[in-house]
C-alpha cells in the first residue's frame, strides 16, 4: 500500500492550460466545418490557417498523447509496472459505450431513411479502423470515426511501447534508469 505522500504525487492533476487548448481546437475544427467560412474570410494567412482545420485535430492528438503518456508513467511509478490489460480495459469502458450507442442510432437512422450502407465502413467504425476504409455512400454517418480510429490505434501502440520500454529500460540491467523495486 502506498503512503499518502506517494499517492498524492502520482495523482493526475487538472491542467487549465489543456482546457484552453481543447477549447481552441474545438473552435478551430468547428470553424473549419462551417460552410459560411468562405464568405466570412478573405484571402490571406487567416484563411489558410482556418482552412487547415485538421490542425485542430492534431492538437487534440497531442493533448491525448501527453495525457496518456502521463497516466502510463504515473502508473509505472506507483505500481512498478504498466498493466496493458488494465489500460485497455479503461479505454474500452471510456469510449465503447458512447461509440456503440452512436453507431446503433446512426444505423437505425440510415435504415429508416433507406440510405445505402457500406458494411465495411460500419465495421471499421465499430472496430476503430475506419481510417483504413475507403469512403462510400453516406460515409458522413461514420466519417468522424477516422479520428477516433487513429486515436485508439495510437493508444494501442503507445501503451505497448511504454510497457515494453519500461521493462527493457528499468527491469533489465542494460541502461537501468532507476533501481529495480524489490519483489513482494
Amino acid at each position: 500500500m502506498s503512503s499518502p505522500a506517494s499517492s498524492a504525487s502520482t495523482r493526475v492533476h487538472w491542467l487549465p492550460g489543456l482546457d484552453a487548448l481543447r477549447a481552441f481546437s474545438i473552435v478551430w475544427v468547428g470553424w473549419f466545418h462551417l460552410e459560411a467560412r468562405d464568405h466570412l474570410l478573405n484571402e490571406g494567412w487567416v484563411r489558410q490557417l482556418v482552412l487547415r482545420g485538421v490542425s485542430g485535430v492534431t492538437v487534440f492528438f497531442v493533448i491525448s498523447g501527453f495525457l496518456i503518456t502521463t497516466l502510463l508513467l504515473k502508473e509505472e511509478a506507483r505500481e512498478g509496472r504498466i498493466s496493458l490489460a488494465g489500460f485497455y480495459r479503461r479505454r474500452a469502458y471510456r469510449i465503447l459505450p458512447a461509440a456503440l450507442v452512436y453507431l446503433a442510432v446512426a444505423w437505425l437512422f440510415a435504415l429508416a431513411n433507406k440510405l445505402p450502407l457500406n458494411p465495411a465502413e460500419w465495421l471499421g467504425a465499430a472496430l476503430f479502423f475506419r481510417n483504413l476504409v475507403p469512403a462510400g455512400p453516406n460515409s458522413h454517418l461514420t466519417a468522424h470515426f477516422w479520428s477516433l480510429s487513429i486515436e485508439e490505434q495510437f493508444y494501442l501502440a503507445s501503451a505497448l511501447v511504454a510497457a515494453v520500454s519500461s521493462y527493457y529500460l528499468i527491469e533489465q540491467p542494460i541502461l537501468r534508469l532507476r533501481e529495480r523495486r524489490p519483489s513482494v
